[in-house]
């Protein structure tokens, strides 16, 4: 099992027996899917696809749960319990919300495995994910501005949609927290990333940032990638709706190198293309550039021409040299000219078969060691 699929490998705990063919099945199902989807290996442009690929369906996997298990909560509780990290990652916010509703009915069914606490970390990602959405759709602005009843019933709405969902990140912060009181290992990373949650929704800006900043650190000593890479991405976004542009791409760029880092390639691409502009700019500013050389003594004349990288309207210089084969040749040798060689070849190309020559001579003429220093 490589880096991308151990992340997933929540139930640490005994297995019976009795339960492997159902249980542990559908984990080792579920934790290849999801890998596979990270690397951008399944059907990841739609939300009902996001597990399929070409020797795996979800929709008919679940079916067979059903018909073939006479209880399914269970091991549709550890599919879809995993399956929601996917959807969120690539930005099916509401779909991810949908599903870990569905999944917290069922939870009393596997209260003390791991996996509960992950599904209602990434519930609560995904409602703060769709809130921060609302927040900050352009049609509420503009309703802001002409303040009509309309757009008052729609800011009531809002802001009752808010209390929900901060209550509900707060519950499932608590929760997290309440397994923390042995060992914060696991689970500190989690808890405080949705305090930042909280803070940023309570516009408690200074509270975000520490919070993020002890989520990282903790994902970083104890080298958990995954979350160390989705904290860095949950920050640009606070980042980027606070307006602070040059740290958001800092961040962004962190998290990439992090996602890629443990092979998780389809998820850093998702990113690069839903942030092209910020991580671009409207054009890719190239700070290299590509130059060949090529001499030729076969003609009379030669022009070269030099231009300077005009990405950001800096600097841009052109020239043009014109000169003749023996101007450039003697230019380059000096006073050290010698006569051309015949047959159009010029002394230039024997220069150094020649210096070669006279130095074989004056070793083999001086047989005394101290003369033939003096001579070299």
């Amino acid at each position: 099992m490589n880096d991308l699929e151990a992340f997933c490998t929540y139930g640490c705990e005994e297995i019976p027996d009795w339960e492997l063919d159902t249980r542990g099945g559908t984990m080792i199902i579920a934790v290849r899917q999801v890998a596979r989807a990270l690397q951008g290996k399944t059907f990841n442009s739609s939300a009902s696809e996001i597990m399929d690929d070409d020797q795996h369906s979800s929709y008919q996997y679940k079916c067979w749960l059903a018909a073939s298990i006479n209880n399914c909560e269970r091991p549709l509780l550890f599919y879809e319990g995993i399956e929601i990290c996917a959807l969120f990652l690539y930005s099916y916010y509401d779909n991810a919300v949908e599903l870990g509703k569905t999944n917290l009915r069922r939870i009393e069914t596997i209260w003390s495995a791991r996996n509960t606490r992950f599904l209602m970390f990434f519930q609560g990602l995904s409602l703060a994910a769709v809130m921060w959405q609302k927040l900050q759709d352009p049609v509420r602005s503009f309703g802001q501005s002409n303040s009509t009843r309309q757009s008052r019933q729609a800011e009531a709405k809002l802001s009752e949609e808010l209390r929900e969902a901060t209550k509900a990140i707060s519950d499932f912060k608590r929760k997290i927290e309440d397994w923390q009181v042995i060992s914060d290992v696991n689970y500190l990373s989690w808890s405080k990333i949705l305090a930042a949650q909280l803070a940023e929704m309570e516009s408690d800006y200074g509270a975000t940032m520490k919070y993020y900043e002890e989520a990282l650190d903790h994902a970083s000593v104890h080298n958990f990638v995954f979350e160390e890479a989705l904290g860095n991405y949950l920050l640009a976004g606070f980042l980027m709706r606070r307006s602070s542009r040059r740290p958001a791409k800092a961040a962004l760029r962190e998290a990439v190198m992090l996602y890629r880092q443990f092979g998780a390639v389809g998820v850093a691409k998702h990113i690069e293309d839903q942030h092209s502009f910020l991580l671009q700019g409207p054009m890719q500013n190239l700070r290299t550039a590509d130059m060949g050389v090529q001499t030729d003594f076969s003609g009379g004349s030669a022009e070269v021409q030099l231009q300077g990288d005009d990405d950001d309207a800096r600097q841009q210089a052109r020239g043009s040299i014109t000169e003749t084969k023996e101007e450039r040749i003697g230019a380059w040798q000096g006073g050290s000219a010698r006569p051309t060689a015949g047959a159009g070849l010029s002394a230039l190309d024997m220069l150094d078969l020649t210096s070669i020559l006279e130095g074989s001579q004056v070793i083999s003429s001086v047989l005394q060691v101290d003369e033939l220093l003096k001579t070299m």
